[in-house]
């Protein structure tokens, strides 16, 4: 069987959960015959029928279990998408934060506004100004609910990682030290989904080792100018950098350790099945995939009048483990890039996650996905396609590997998208209708 194999994403919509079947009913069957009259074979136990309740008799025709069997349904919801920006406002990033600001709108958030997406964008600089539609008329600098969210906390060269973890929960970092202060701002905790795509953007033309202890105390030590006075007790704390892939400088483990350590557990997935992707808008000199490799810390754009302090490679890891794309930050046209982000996320319009039903767990061969496009033809369902992977043709939907997750591929996808009245359902219980 082919499955789709995409992203491990995040889940949004639930299948409604809860007992059908009483002590009596969960006899083992292979088919309806098996069980007691009202009763039905599904996934191998017999359950109940009742008279309006979260299970109903449907025809499928002619399948395992005969030409009816009992199924149970629920509507579906395309899965979130929360991106959190994050903004170096070090002096060098004047025309990195005006591209940002000219085409997160409308090559970013228009796009997945045009697409029906339930999509968040949360940014995390001081006094950044996001004009309307994702920002606020009143107040550019204010948040925008439901869309739009803005943590006011300064962006330095070396402390966005950290600056990401602390400020989850609302605690901010004393300007040139480690010292943490919990509830200094807003906590976008509070707005983050539970079962969303979590996706990072960081824009920055530096990297986490250029203001660490070991490189900021060696540049004091030599006298360099602005420096102060006590080196060994001022330099080891300056900017506070989290790291890729050892420990932070403020006492904590590497960037993706912690993140999964944050609460409520799970809110970014886990190593096995992560539910984050990681971009970086950084000092790269060209655009690289996720299967090239990182390059030196010294190898820079230099374009537009701009020229890069680093390459990013901390940010670069991260993009590299979670499948993320890295582009230069010199040329400040951004638009190819949120176009480019944008298009990796468009796949959740159509992406949807099943758990428990009233029959109780999935069973990948017994599920169906029907849809009302809302024009009046009614319900009807979409087949499973395994003939093809669903970026390549495939034309009804798939699941992923490990049959959590629906997504609807080719043309029912793009009705879906167009639709403004469509509903999508997925049953469970009867025999999978396939191509």
């Amino acid at each position: 069987m082919k499955l789709w194999t995409g992203m491990t994403l995040g889940a949004a919509a639930f299948l409604a959960a809860g007992g059908c079947a009483d002590e009596a009913g969960q006899q083992g069957c292979t088919r309806n015959e098996d069980c007691p009259a009202g009763r039905w074979c599904v996934a191998g136990r017999c359950v109940a029928v009742g008279d309006g309740g979260d299970v109903e008799v449907a025809d499928f025709g002619d399948g395992d279990e005969g030409p009816a069997c009992a199924r149970a349904s629920d509507e579906a919801v395309p899965m979130p998408v929360d991106i959190i920006i994050g903004i170096d406002q070090s002096a060098s990033m004047g025309e990195e934060r005006d591209g940002v600001r000219a085409w997160v709108n409308d090559s970013l958030a228009g796009i997945l506004e045009a697409a029906g997406l339930d999509y968040r964008v949360i940014l995390i600089q001081s006094g950044f100004c996001m004009e309307p539609p994702l920002g606020s008329a009143a107040d550019c600098t204010a948040s925008n609910p439901p869309r739009y969210y803005n943590v006011a906390h300064g962006v330095n060269s070396s402390d966005l990682l950290t600056i990401f973890l602390w400020s989850y929960d609302g605690t901010s970092r004393s300007p040139n030290t480690c010292t943490a202060n919990p509830g200094a701002v807003f906590a976008w905790r509070d707005v983050l989904r539970a079962f969303s795509q979590k996706v990072f953007i960081a824009v920055t033309d530096d990297d986490p080792v250029s203001f660490n202890c070991v490189n900021t105390t060696a540049r004091c030590t030599e006298g360099c100018e602005g420096c102060a006075g006590d080196c060994a007790g001022y330099c080891p704390n300056y900017q506070c950098p989290t790291y890729a892939d050892r420990p932070a400088e403020w006492g904590g483990a590497d960037f993706a350790t912690e993140l999964y350590a944050l609460e409520p557990a799970g809110m970014f997935g886990s190593r096995e099945r992560p539910m984050w992707i990681f971009h970086s808008i950084v000092g790269v000199s060209r655009v690289l995939e996720p299967d090239e490799p990182l390059t030196p810390l010294d190898e820079t754009c230099a374009s537009g009048g701009n020229t890069a302090e680093t390459s990013g490679v901390e940010y670069q890891k991260l993009s590299r483990l979670t499948g993320g794309i890295r582009f230069p930050s010199c040329d400040t046209d951004y638009s190819p890039v949120f176009e480019r982000i944008a298009a990796m996320v468009l796949p959740l319009a159509c992406t949807y996650r099943v758990e428990s039903t009233a029959l109780g767990p999935p069973d990948p061969d017994h599920t169906n996905v029907m849809v009302d496009l809302g024009d009046g033809s009614g319900e009807h369902v979409v087949p499973q396609d395994t003939r093809f992977d669903c970026d390549a043709g495939a034309e009804g939907w798939q699941w992923n590997e490990d049959y959590t997750l629906i997504r609807i591929c080719g043309t029912a996808c793009d009705e879906i998208q167009e639709a403004a009245g469509a509903h999508v359902t997925i049953t469970v219980g009867c025999a999978t209708v396939v191509t």
